[in-house]
């Protein structure tokens, strides 16, 4: 009997769909929050790029305190082996580069080949969620799929 209520959570989450699961599990992450939630952890070069590897969902945009959900929508990045990155709109490719990793004082960034306005700037993790900071003041908001 102690096990119903997590017998029927799995039912619930079988039936459904990937995006409704993502749709219930995942909640807005506060930006402000993000850099306290990242301090909490012991990052490293190699953390970060573990942490990286996978395929990230473009969740949301901030620019000059405006947040925007459609601008990049449907966008997924994917960090593949040891330097391969790949950009896709809706399930299909649309570029593919190569990315390095920089670190300064513990503070992380991603190099791309190409200039990405997605990317650009520092980056935070919190759970599965990370941020990218850009020089022009835009935060990226991206949750990991899974």
């Amino acid at each position: 009997m102690k096990y119903l209520p997590l017998a029927i959570s799995i039912l619930f989450l079988a039936s459904c769909s990937q995006d409704e699961v993502l749709d219930e599990l995942v909640e807005p992450v506060a930006i402000a929050n993000m850099h306290d939630c990242h301090e909490h952890e012991n990052w490293d070069p190699a953390t970060v790029r573990n942490t990286l590897e996978g395929t990230w969902r473009w969740m949301y945009s901030v620019c000059d305190g405006e947040a925007d959900f459609e601008r990049f929508e449907g966008i997924t990045i994917s960090f593949e082996g040891v330097n391969s990155l790949k950009f896709f709109k809706d399930g299909e490719l649309i570029e593919e580069t190569e990315w390095n990793l920089k670190s300064e004082d513990l503070i992380f960034r991603i190099e791309t080949e190409v200039e990405s306005v997605l990317l650009s700037g520092d980056i935070f993790f919190c759970n599965n969620y990370q941020l990218a900071t850009s020089s022009e003041e835009c935060k990226q908001m991206f949750y990991r799929e899974l």
